[in-house]
């Protein structure tokens, strides 16, 4: 397969919606349908925003995550910053992603909580201390467990066509 520049957006457009301000969108979408390495005083000129709040909405969270590339040229005072998609949005997302989603489905052992102290113990030492710490009566944590199970389903049931574009687009040669 070769790449679907139309598809590509689609999936920038889906990680926007989901994950960014309505600000950084229209930033990032600014800098994929343009297509180019573009200054932040050219991206402030055509947003019809102040510069200072374009680079502030690029640093805070586009580029560190990787969805942005920016380089930099010149030297003191002089310095241009250009910035573009990058060319590893998909591959840096996909792994974010499945991170995000890795992190809900691991099993945790049942434990229980002092609502006192504060400390955590598995089911043999609560068994050990008859289920209480401090005076009261340990609290299990399976309800925890219950909830990142349904943030689990929620997130594959919200996520799924980005998911499924996430695996499309990172099998495409880069």
């Amino acid at each position: 397969e070769v790449f679907d520049a139309g598809r590509f957006g689609r999936w920038l457009r889906m990680m926007l919606v989901s994950f960014y301000t309505d600000e950084e969108a229209v930033v990032a979408d600014l800098l994929c349908r343009r297509q180019a390495m573009l200054k932040d005083t050219q991206l402030a000129k055509l947003l019809r925003l102040p510069e200072r709040q374009v680079r502030q909405l690029l640093e805070a969270r586009l580029v560190p995550d990787g969805l942005v590339d920016k380089k930099s040229d010149g030297t003191g005072e002089r310095v241009s910053s250009f910035y573009r998609i990058s060319p590893l949005a998909v591959p840096v997302a996909a792994k974010r992603l499945r991170n995000l989603e890795s992190s809900w489905t691991i099993k945790t052992q049942e434990e229980f909580l002092c609502g006192v102290c504060g400390a955590r113990v598995d089911a043999l030492q609560a068994m050990s201390l008859s289920f209480k710490c401090c005076g009261k009566a340990l609290s299990s944590t399976a309800q925890e467990e219950e909830q990142r199970a349904e943030r689990l389903k929620r997130f594959r049931s919200q996520c799924q066509e980005l998911l499924r574009l996430t695996r499309d687009l990172e099998k495409l040669p880069g």
